[in-house]
């Protein structure tokens, strides 16, 4: 074999052996590139995955503290992971419209939902509203608003000048008593009423009494018993300047037209239930307790926001002008001390709803507490007892041996104590209140507001998800 045989043999070789590691390269770097870019793709799709599941958990956590009534801001930002997102809340009524704009690194996904509050409706349609245990009157004292009570009603026997400047009601076999009524008079018996501009309606007695009037000629000096219309059993000592529709009429006049051997047009009153269940009350426990526990005696000290939260103690607001922010249920299994300029208000956050306080316990406020909603018309402050003590000495009752006192004026608030005593003291003014049995000093006011018919709880209601979906 020639010289030049071997060397181009070996230069063949060597061709093939370059060619196949440029085709190997070829093809490794040609893996290579597809698998960096695989990787690439992949890292991305990662990325915005957790972009997405950021997004999805800042929208998960409003959604829950919406319904467990916890405090939401209108704008918040959440991290999550090696994400964050922006959060806002719009409220819209009911609405609450959640954007959350979840971020990693680069990468952005926008999660938006609605959720409806289907909110608890309590309706107190009266100024004054009470069980068995009725309402008693002192001189000058006076209800601006319509009262129905399942007892009696009773002003002072002398000198009143007691008022109710809307209707009075009182159920089953109660009566009136002693009291100047602006509105309608409904009772099993009336004695000693001046009813202004309404009927006087009994299934008993219409009987008159120490309201001073006459009659001369046409015209009528002083207060007549009953300004409209009389229904009774029995009218005596009574002038009407309508008609009177009776069995038995005896003593002084009725100027419109006799109606005799008519009965009564109406049965008793019903006795009917307090606004707030005793199941929703155990609601709001529930949901105070789901918001924590604190053991022990509360002292607000300072200006703190709380709620939901459940005291196993007493709730003492006794230091100098504080202000204790409401942002959820607060339920205190003791005793409520307000005094001292101490301040209770709903978070804004509650909008046009209300917010509540309840205690087992008496709840006690003097020296210049002040009460308020959350700003928004329609929100009120509730401050609830659930002490069964109504006047008489008890265990564990409170001043008066009530479950509520009032020293000082408490407007802005609702006051409810549904198995006991709500007393307010001289010249007190209050929004609300709804009791066992209610007791007003001299010149105490209770001013209705017409806002309270339909009164709105954020917490314990029901809650409907409208969508949920990705937004640009």
């Amino acid at each position: 074999r020639s010289h030049h045989s071997r060397y181009d043999g070996g230069y063949a070789a060597l061709t093939v052996t370059l060619l196949t590691v440029i085709v190997s390269l070829t093809i490794i770097g040609g893996f290579t590139f597809f698998s960096l870019k695989e990787v690439n793709i992949n890292r991305i799709f990662t990325k915005s995955i957790e972009a997405g599941y950021v997004s999805e958990g800042g929208v998960e956590d409003v959604t829950y503290r919406i319904v467990t009534g916890k405090q939401v801001g209108s704008s918040e930002t959440l991290v999550v992971g090696q994400g964050s997102t922006n959060l806002s809340v719009t409220t819209n009524g009911n609405q609450k419209i959640i954007r959350s704009e979840g971020k990693r690194d680069n990468f952005q996904k926008n999660i938006e939902t609605r959720v409806d509050v289907i909110q608890t409706i309590i309706s107190f349609n009266y100024g004054a509203q009470v069980g068995a245990g009725g309402i008693e009157m002192s001189n000058n004292s006076k209800v601006q608003g319509s009262v129905y009570s399942n007892g009696s009603i009773i002003g002072p026997s002398s000198g009143s000048n007691a008022e109710i400047t809307g209707n009075a009601f009182a159920a089953g076999t109660s009566a009136i008593e002693h009291i100047i009524v602006g509105g309608n008079t409904q009772a099993h018996s009336i004695e000693d009423v001046v009813a202004l501009n309404g009927t006087a309606t009994s299934t008993s007695d219409i009987i008159g009494g120490h309201y001073k009037y006459a009659y001369a000629g046409n015209q009528i000096v002083g207060a007549p018993a009953v300004d409209l219309d009389a229904h009774a059993n029995t009218i005596i000592d009574a002038l009407v300047t309508r008609d009177c529709y009776f069995q038995t009429f005896i003593g002084d006049l009725c100027l419109g037209n006799m109606f005799p051997n008519s009965p009564p047009s109406v049965s008793d009153l019903p006795v009917i239930s307090l606004p707030i269940s005793d199941s929703q009350i155990n609601q709001w426990k529930t949901e105070a307790a789901a918001g924590g526990i604190i053991n022990g005696d509360y002292d607000v000290t300072s200006n703190v926001s709380l709620g939901p939260k459940k005291i196993t103690g007493d709730l003492d607001m006794d230091s100098n002008n504080k202000t204790l922010t409401v942002t959820g249920v607060i339920y205190v299994q003791g005793d409520i001390d307000i005094d001292n300029g101490s301040t209770i208000k709903c978070d804004a956050s509650f909008g046009s709803s209300s917010c509540i306080i309840l205690a087992d316990g008496w709840i006690h406020l003097k020296n210049n507490g002040q009460f308020s909603g959350s700003g928004t018309s329609g929100s009120y402050l509730v401050l609830l007892s659930t002490l069964a003590c109504t006047g008489s000495a008890g265990s564990g009752c409170g001043h008066h041996n009530g479950a509520i006192d009032l020293h000082n004026n408490a407007t802005g608030a609702i006051f409810y104590a549904g198995n006991g005593l709500v007393y307010l003291h001289n010249n007190v003014t209050a929004t609300d209140l709804v009791a066992n049995k209610i007791h007003l000093e001299n010149g105490a006011k209770i001013i209705y507001e017409t806002g309270l018919q339909n009164v709105n709880f954020g917490g314990g209601g029901s809650y409907d998800v409208k969508y949920w979906r990705e937004v640009e």
